[in-house]
């Protein structure tokens, strides 16, 4: 984060301004909720919760994918844009970093001190605090919270999801520019996703996304589905498909092996009486994890079937 702020960097006044992106409304936004839910359980001492809420906020949500969605617009030229994002990026690391502190106080303070001075005023009165210690608990604001931003964000998200384990399950090459496209069932859908397509382009490898209500699905097209809509990611000249059919059929092979092996161990009373109750159970637990990758393969093969 901190690579990505100018020297004596000075924030925004305002953490939303007419040139935010839907990626920064949505992450101001799910900071209003997470320091709400950190608030109420350190009221009624559920630590757990509170550190689980900040673990998923930052790791899941702030890491995995708001510092991903910025990279554009701080590789941008437009300046107001740029220093509209890192606004935001340093302050949702600052106001996190004070609500974990309570939790992980050495690190976030560390941190913190490292932050431009601008960004760490800490203080009600704006001013910047000597220590994290001595600065104001977060309190979150209604006008930050944005219902609409978070619905169309996570639309985007499932979207990019949905490609990247197409190109998982299809053993793509990660360096491969590929096309998709989209059939929405209304136009509003459509709307939303058309909106923000670059998010998708950039995030997924995407050379060409078409969004429609009409789009039919291609011959050779590996499938996927989010809410509203249905995804198609043409396969020709991506991959051998005849290749990708043949080693798929090898791995259902193998692992249709390894389920009869488990299946025949777990039948055996003898095993299941005499082993410890916990090796039983690792080992039925294997037996799920190889029937739910099985499944994914078969529908894998169906595709290029």
């Amino acid at each position: 984060v901190m690579m990505n702020l100018d020297e004596g960097f000075i924030p925004n006044e305002k953490l939303l301004t007419p040139r935010s992106s839907l990626a920064d409304a949505w992450i101001l936004s799910r900071l209003q909720t997470v320091i709400d839910e950190v608030q109420s359980a350190l009221v009624d001492y559920r630590f757990n919760d509170a550190a689980s809420a900040l673990y998923q906020f930052i790791w899941h949500e702030y890491c995995d994918w708001y510092v991903e969605l910025s990279k554009p617009a701080l590789q941008g030229s437009d300046e107001d844009v740029r220093r509209t994002t890192q606004t935001t990026l340093a302050k949702t690391l600052e106001i996190t970093l004070r609500l974990l502190h309570p939790i992980m106080p050495f690190i976030t303070e560390e941190i913190w001190q490292n932050l431009p001075d601008k960004v760490r005023s800490g203080k009600k009165d704006g001013t910047t605090a000597a220590s994290i210690m001595i600065s104001a608990y977060p309190a979150s604001d209604d006008l930050l919270k944005n219902s609409g931003a978070e619905r169309d964000m996570q639309m985007v998200m499932d979207l990019i999801l949905a490609i990247r384990n197409i190109r998982g399950e299809m053993n793509i090459p990660p360096s491969a520019q590929i096309d998709a496209i989209v059939t929405v069932e209304d136009g509003e859908v459509g709307a939303h996703l058309e909106q923000h397509i670059d998010y998708a382009k950039t995030l997924a490898r995407l050379r060409e996304l078409r969004i429609g209500p009409k789009e039919s699905k291609p011959k050779g097209a590996a499938t996927g589905v989010i809410k509203g809509a249905e995804l198609y990611v043409p396969l020709e000249g991506i991959i051998d498909i005849g290749q990708e059919r043949e080693r798929l059929k090898k791995e259902v092979g193998k692992v249709t092996k390894d389920i009869d092996m488990f299946k025949k161990k777990l039948s055996n009373k003898s095993f299941v009486d005499k082993a410890p109750k916990a090796v039983v159970e690792k080992d039925r637990g294997k037996l799920e994890d190889l029937k739910g990758k099985r499944d994914k393969l078969e529908k894998s093969l169906q595709m290029l079937e």
